[in-house]
């Protein structure tokens, strides 16, 4: 990918390469923000990382979203540039993918987890109990990953000796119990094995129920798009008639 992009920087105009920031169409706060740091032309714009540019104070979403909007229009991407957090969940979403937000995660846990490749239910059993050692997992979080991994009857491995095989979703359901090791075969007490047998079948219907509500959610967006292109067109005819007419 680097090597593309060499190539075509390669092949740009001195002209353009040379162009004072000042003159891109960019927003008058980018601009001041690389001259800021001294950089000063387009060329040098091109050659500043894209790490050290995610650090620039009061450079949010928005005016990355510009600077790269720009540069990309121009067939050319940042120096190291690589994709946000929102736009691998994105990506994945469109491949039918099941994240973690869709289970009710907090934004901000979602965030933290996506960060650390952590987009899905058996990332999250994959990586264990480790989670709750990553950067950036505060009491808080890490109290709201422990709720809300109880109410789907997850329990988190403290190894990574069993590893789910990948597209493979599952969890590991546990009965309440004293002795949580304790098997379903070794439970003499009928009302206790019943129960547990119970809460196996709800906890797999609330999993089934999520996953449909995602696909249905995923309906109704491809149906809003739908009729968007319909009332488009719509909009179109009305006005080659009002032309003929």
């Amino acid at each position: 990918m680097e090597e593309e992009r060499n190539k075509i920087l390669v092949e740009l105009p001195e002209e353009l390469l040379n162009t004072p920031i000042e003159k891109l169409q960019l927003s008058t706060h980018i601009k001041r923000s690389f001259q800021w740091h001294g950089v000063n032309t387009f060329r040098e714009l091109l050659a500043y990382d894209y790490d050290k540019i995610l650090k620039f104070r009061q450079f949010g979403d928005k005016y990355l979203k510009e600077l790269r909007d720009f540069v990309h229009s121009l067939g050319l991407t940042l120096k190291g540039e690589y994709k946000s957090i929102e736009e691998l969940a994105e990506e994945k979403r469109k491949q039918n993918i099941i994240l973690l937000d869709t289970y009710g995660f907090s934004k901000q846990l979602c965030f933290l987890l996506y960060n650390n490749d952590i987009f899905t239910l058996e990332d999250l059993i994959n990586y264990g109990t480790k989670v709750y050692a990553i950067g950036g997992m505060n009491k808080t979080k890490a109290q709201e990953l422990m709720e809300k991994l109880e109410q789907l009857g997850i329990n988190l491995k403290e190894n990574k000796e069993e590893i789910l095989p990948s597209g493979y979703v599952a969890v590991e359901i546990r009965a309440t119990l004293n002795d949580k090791n304790v098997k379903p075969s070794r439970i003499v007490d009928p009302i206790l094995r019943k129960s547990y047998e119970r809460k196996q079948e709800l906890l797999a219907e609330y999993k089934r129920l999520l996953i449909e509500k995602h696909k249905i959610h995923e309906r109704e967006k491809e149906l809003d798009n739908n009729i968007k292109q319909i009332l488009q067109e719509l909009g179109i005819v009305d006005e080659v008639q009002k032309g003929r007419r």
